[in-house]
């Protein structure tokens, strides 16, 4: 019996040339696409940080995350470890909760306090924030992307503003009492008295006492 041997090595080589340079191809799509996307979040003018695990590890920040907390190692360092100062605000907690329930988080003001300017000494900002779960294929969170836009200008504008009107209102809160004070002074004076306005000296008011001396009520004046 023949049989009839074929030499597959050739193919095989190209089928696995072929592979390769597919393999070469979609890492190169998807450096290029990853670059385009980092491009993208440096141009944001948001403070935009990725964390993964339940240690809330930062595995990518933008420049505007990074100038948050300047001269501090950041990338592969935890959330606790990169910010200890705002222990008891809430925020850790908070990216525990997302990462826990898969729930995402939004604030449209928040007020944290840390060291921003790197002084030793802690400093009010306020911001508007995000915290979003992300999923691996099997549908399990597996990192939180913190966004948050800072808003510290707009929101101490906005409380100057309350804090004017507050006093404006107060103070004619208090000049309505003044007036009212004034003119039961003068309803109770025990003696006549009367105001006059424009040049052809009309009655403005005038008291009981000054009324029961012409003889008419105020209101034929």
């Amino acid at each position: 019996m023949l049989h009839q041997v074929e030499d597959v090595t050739a193919q095989v080589g190209t089928v696995r040339q072929l592979h390769d340079t597919w393999s070469r191809e979609q890492v190169a799509l998807a450096n290029a696409g990853t670059e385009r996307l980092r491009q993208v979040l440096e141009r944001l003018s948001a403070n935009i940080a990725l964390l993964s695990g339940p240690e809330h590890r930062y595995t990518l920040i933008n420049s505007e995350y990074e100038r948050l907390f300047p001269g501090r190692p950041v990338l592969g360092h935890s959330i606790r470890g990169v910010i200890p100062e705002v222990e008891g605000q809430g925020f850790y907690e908070l990216f525990d909760q997302v990462y826990q329930t898969g729930e995402p988080y939004n604030a449209p003001e928040v007020e944290a306090w840390a060291n921003f300017v790197g002084d030793g000494t802690q400093q009010r900002r306020y911001y508007r924030l995000s915290f979003e779960p992300l999923r691996n294929a099997q549908s399990e969170v597996t990192e939180v992307s913190n966004f948050t836009v800072d808003i510290t200008a707009q929101v101490e504008a906005r409380r100057q503003v309350e804090a004017l009107n507050q006093e404006l209102h107060a103070a004619q809160v208090a000049a309505a009492r003044q007036q009212a004070l004034l003119q039961a002074l003068f309803e109770q004076a025990p003696v006549a008295l009367a105001l006059f306005q424009d040049e052809e000296l009309r009655v403005a008011s005038a008291n009981p006492p000054m009324a029961a001396i012409w003889g008419y009520p105020p209101s034929k004046w």
